[in-house]
């Protein structure tokens, strides 16, 4: 199985709120976050910084930038890296991919999109691998003229799209459920608990996850 992709011309626009919908995905099923490379900063842990222009690649989670007629994974150790920005958006590192944050005061929302190819896995230039997997596209060749544009999944290429939200408090991540959010706010617990009797919550969906946090948040600024 090949994947099939469109290169289409740099647009300096980009819809940050539409991309959180798996819908909009679906339907212009792109393989970058921003339309095009944008502006950004990678802020290493001991407070240095590299700016280039970046983009976020939703099939491998992976921040990539340009070099020559080239798109490459920033290949830093995560463990360097405190954070990446990229317009006015924060991606944080976790295990091997970075995550997207939603909330980013005491206890940060975090994000994941994963776009999964189905079928077998495809390696780097359309290269098969029967491993079944997710596309790595790394190293993805971008050389038209020497014009970097907006990589499209094309319509007969079938994806699958998973969605997974996190919190992280003091460099340390975990899933965003019920148990975790009164872990980490343990002062306000009886609080969240009548919250949560009073509101369902579906862990699982960014306005209902956003809406808690920032309970949780005005409670903690309160005291």
């Amino acid at each position: 199985m090949l994947i099939l992709l469109v290169i289409l011309p740099y647009a300096a626009s980009f819809g940050q709120n539409l991309l959180m919908d798996s819908d909009v995905i679906q339907k212009d099923r792109r393989v970058f976050f921003f339309d095009g490379f944008t502006g950004g900063s990678v802020v290493f842990k001991d407070g240095t910084r590299s700016s280039g222009d970046l983009n976020y690649n939703l099939l491998s989670q992976k921040i990539q930038f340009r070099q020559d007629d080239k798109v490459l994974d920033l290949s830093t150790p995560a463990s360097e890296i405190d954070y990446v920005q990229i317009a006015n958006l924060y991606f944080i590192p976790y295990q091997n991919e970075f995550l997207v944050a939603i909330e980013r005061n005491n206890v940060a929302l975090l994000y994941s999109r994963s776009v999964f190819l189905e079928g077998e896995k495809i390696g780097a230039y359309n290269t098969e691998n029967t491993t079944g997997a997710q596309d790595n596209m790394n190293a993805l060749d971008l050389e038209q003229g020497g014009s970097f544009g907006m990589v499209y999944l094309l319509p007969q290429t079938k994806i699958k799209i998973t969605e997974r939200f996190y919190l992280r408090k003091n460099n340390k991540t975990v899933i965003a459920t019920k148990k975790n959010y009164l872990k980490l706010y343990p002062e306000i617990k009886p609080q969240i608990e009548e919250f949560l009797s009073q509101h369902k919550v579906n862990f699982n969906n960014e306005a209902d996850l956003r809406g808690l946090s920032k309970y949780c948040d005005s409670l903690m600024f309160a005291k």
